[in-house]
Formats: C-alpha cells, structure tokens, sequence
C-alpha cells in the first residue's frame, strides 16, 4: 500500500491517493582533448552517408562519457556514472541532449579528421570510426531562490519530516522574478504528479508567476497571493492502514521564463475505486517518473536559466 496525499476542499479533488508522497545551466571554459570511437552496424535501408553520421555521433558522446561519465535515468533520479570506476552518484547536474542520449558535456571541435574503417562480420557490413576531440563541461550555477517545506502556515514549522495526517505547505521566495512549478513523486508508484500549478488553475498551465523578494506559501487558501478564486489546493499527508512510514521527492522548478507541462494524464480511474470517483475525487495529472526525467533534462537544454533542485520528504507515525 503507499501513502495518501489528501486534498481538503469542497470539490472533492484528492491529490495523492495510491501516491507515495535546478540551476542556471552555463558552460565551464576548461577545454579537454578525448578520443571516441564507436562500432555499428550498417543497415540495408541505410546510405552510407547516414551511416557516417550517427556512427561519427555515437563516437563523440563515447570521448564526452570518457572525460565526463555517463548519465543514466533510473526511476525519480538522475545519475551520473563514472566508467571507469562503474560508479553511479545522483546528480543535479544540466545535461546536453545529444544524438538520443544525455551528456554532461558538448563536443567542442575536432581535433583530426574521422578515420571510418569498414569491416564484414558474418555477412554484415560493419562501421568503425575514431574520432579526436577537445570536449568541456556543462555546469550547474546556484540556486537562488529559497523553499521550505512548512506542517503549518507559519516560517516557523519549517520540516521535512512530517507525522500521520499532518498538513503540507511551501514556503517560497526568490530575489528575481520568474516562474516556478512543484512536481511530487510516488518512487513506489513509480508517477509524478504536477502540484503545482493547482488542478483547477485556468490562468496557469506550466508554472505560476513569481514575484522578486515576495515570500509565498502555497497550498493555504489563508494566504493565496495568485488571486484565482477557487483554485487553492489543500493538502495533507495520511498513511494508509498498515504502512509505518513513506518517502516522497519534491521537485522545485523555477526560471525567469515561462515553460510548458509535461504530457500528464488523469489516471484517477485506475487507482480509485468507484464510490471515490461518485463523490468527486480525483487523482492530479501524472506521467512515469522516468518519463518526467527525461522531461525534465529536455526543457532544462531549451531554457537554460532553468533552476532545479529537490527534496527528499518523509511520513511516518
């Protein structure tokens, strides 16, 4: 069984049940020389030409992981993983999104020609290519803006640990305006949902506006400074019958420029029974927890001042 993340209000929504309740993006100026090489197989509706290029591709994201590792989603989480040592570490890293795969460097220039050398094995043509390089790093800048997670609606419930049927607030501020959503994710449903925006928001679909020096605290009707009536989500943890304790991952999105949702769906007919749905409850918008990775390093490549942290929340008795 997994935790439940109540909504209190009058339209019935109920954001959790069956749910388990980063960093303007620049470039490091230090320039490494690599070597990549990559060994594929060329296909019968393949030209020669394509061929050349998505193994010359390959080859480069194969020097860019030798300097730097290889980044690999799994569930909630990012990690970079060392190659060499085959030592994966959880990142807040930005990435680039490069020929299908994620790197946490770009392909700066070629230091000598690409050597392609063809080969026959069993029957099949065969593509090698090696190819030198010089490389660098992407980095993550700071996070500026500050968020607590609050039990009350006062700066002085500040926690992350929260007991049995307990409230759930977010205390906001940043020094500059911008654009900020909230994602929560169930690692034992393995779905992310969006809380932020609110479910019944109409003005805002990606991310609600920001003001600089301005402190909020979201999920209070009390002290709802987006003025859209109706719209305020209250939520409370609950443990379901049965389970100890719980773990969930927050997600804090923040930028100086608007962003799009993720493709979330409404799954609530697949974890509620039918009484709930009667009475009106409903399940946030949600996607696969890997999904919204991918997501997430997507959108971080096209907004590059995107800000992203996390927090790790938990529940128990």
């Amino acid at each position: 069984m997994t935790t439940k993340l109540k909504v209190i209000k009058t339209n019935g929504i109920l954001l959790g049940l069956l749910f388990s309740f980063v960093a303007y993006s620049g470039f490091s100026q230090k320039e490494i020389a690599t070597v990549g090489e990559n060994l594929m197989r060329i296909e019968k509706n393949q030209t020669m030409l394509k061929a050349q290029e998505i193994a010359l591709q390959q080859a480069k994201i194969d020097g860019i992981e030798r300097v730097f590792g290889r980044v690999i989603i799994n569930g909630n989480s990012t990690y970079l993983q060392n190659k060499s040592l085959n030592k994966s570490i959880e990142t807040k890293s930005s990435f680039a999104f490069f020929s299908d795969s994620f790197v946490k460097g770009e392909w700066v220039r070629n230091t000598s020609e690409p050597i392609f050398t063809f080969q026959t094995l069993n029957g099949e043509q065969w593509l090698k290519v090696k190819v030198a390089g010089i490389v660098r790093e992407i980095e993550s800048g700071p996070i500026t803006f500050k968020l607590n997670t609050l039990n009350c609606e006062k700066a002085t419930c500040v926690t992350e640990i929260f007991r049995n049927d307990q409230d759930f607030f977010v205390q906001f501020k940043s020094p500059e305006n911008g654009y900020l959503a909230l994602y929560l994710d169930d690692p034992n449903l393995g779905e992310t949902s969006r809380i932020l925006p609110y479910q019944d928001t109409r003005l805002y679909q990606g991310s609600v506006p920001i003001q600089r020096n301005k402190e909020y605290i979201f999920f209070s009707k009390k002290n709802d400074q987006l003025s859209e009536i109706g719209a305020v989500d209250e939520l409370n943890f609950k443990l379901p019958r049965g389970v100890d304790s719980e773990q969930y991952k927050l997600f804090i999105l923040f930028s100086p420029d608007s962003f799009s949702t993720p493709l979330v769906e409404d799954k609530s007919h697949l974890f509620l029974d039918r009484s709930m749905l009667n009475r009106g409850i409903l399940l946030p918008k949600s996607m696969p927890s890997a999904k919204f990775q991918e997501w997430l390093q997507k959108v971080r490549i096209n907004k590059r001042k995107l800000q992203v942290d996390y927090r790790y929340l938990n529940l128990s008795n």
